[in-house]
């Protein structure tokens, strides 16, 4: 049963599917760890599934248009739930795509993480001598860069 704008109305169980856990898992729906030590992966069928209802939202909002050029139906009524729906529509985009975006952003550490280990296990011991050589002459560089200047006339003379 769904109450909608003080109307009732009865859905057949078939017509509000629910997701078990088999496929929630088969979407991508992995719950969400703070720690990005795992691949929180977001399956396409998220993306197609968003899709499709953005779709469906789309159709209604359509078939709510074509009848309010029926004489006898409230036209300001319809459209009252034109923009009802679309507000629906764009605060369930917003909830799933907050959540689409913390899984990317913790995939994208995960593969940051990976890339930083295998930068480490690929650099060369000797390495860390060229850097510590590299660093000495960009200090000399910049002493004799602050030695060379000369210092900023006081501000009254300007």
């Amino acid at each position: 049963m769904y109450h909608f704008l003080g109307a009732t109305w009865n859905f057949p169980s078939a017509s509000s599917p629910k997701l078990s856990a088999a496929s929630l898992k088969e979407l991508g729906g992995a719950p969400v760890m703070s720690d990005p030590s795992e691949l929180l992966p977001v399956n396409q069928s998220v993306f197609q599934t968003i899709t499709d209802t953005n779709g469906s939202f789309d159709k209604l909002v359509a078939h709510l248009e074509i009848l309010q050029q029926v004489s006898f139906f409230p036209t300001k009524k319809l459209m009252a739930y034109v923009n009802i729906i679309g507000g629906i529509r764009a605060e369930l985009n917003m909830t799933l795509m907050e959540k689409i975006a913390h899984r990317e952003e913790g995939n994208a550490l995960y593969f940051d993480r990976l890339c930083i280990r295998r930068e480490r296990e690929l650099k060369d011991p000797d390495d860390v001598l060229l850097d510590a050589e590299m660093r000495k002459k960009d200090i000399e560089e910049e002493k004799k860069r602050l030695e060379g200047e000369e210092p900023a006339p006081p501000a009254d003379i300007m």
